[in-house]
């Protein structure tokens, strides 16, 4: 028995690859759900705060996806003075709660009064089915009494 090679043009094995390469792509693509994303709205209760209440301040952020809201999802708060660029490190506040919210009592006096702080809340995503993107609040300034 004789062997034979056989030659196969590389414009051949190339287009080979390229019509089966968008095949495999769709069958991953269906199969991995694409990350929702997320959007997170902060209020506080006072823009400064009250004298009688121990100097705290209630922030409260609301998770969505969409117009959905989004529960036990845990969020993370960040802080810094007001008028610097880095933000601390975060702290879980909770899990939303099934309207999709999470509080948490703040005291923005820690450094003398009128002192003012600013806070952020950062949700790192999920990878669950659905999964969601990560995203964060704007920036609130609230300030001491």
């Amino acid at each position: 028995m004789e062997l034979r090679h056989v030659v196969i043009p590389v414009g051949v094995v190339l287009a080979a690859g390229l019509i089966a390469a968008p095949a495999a792509s769709a069958a991953h693509s269906s199969s991995t759900p694409k990350a929702r994303p997320t959007s997170i709205t902060l209020k506080a209760t006072h823009e400064r705060a009250p004298k009688h209440s121990s100097h705290k301040v209630a922030l409260t952020a609301t998770l969505k996806a969409g117009h959905q809201r989004l529960a036990g999802e845990t969020l993370y708060l960040e802080k810094r003075d007001a008028g610097t660029h880095k933000f601390s490190d975060p702290v879980a506040i909770a899990p939303t709660d099934s309207n999709g919210q999470a509080s948490v009592p703040v005291t923005p006096n820690a450094h003398g009064k009128g002192k003012k702080e600013q806070y952020r809340v950062v949700f790192q995503g999920d990878t669950g089915s659905p999964a969601y993107k990560a995203s964060r609040s704007g920036v609130i300034t609230v300030a001491g009494s």
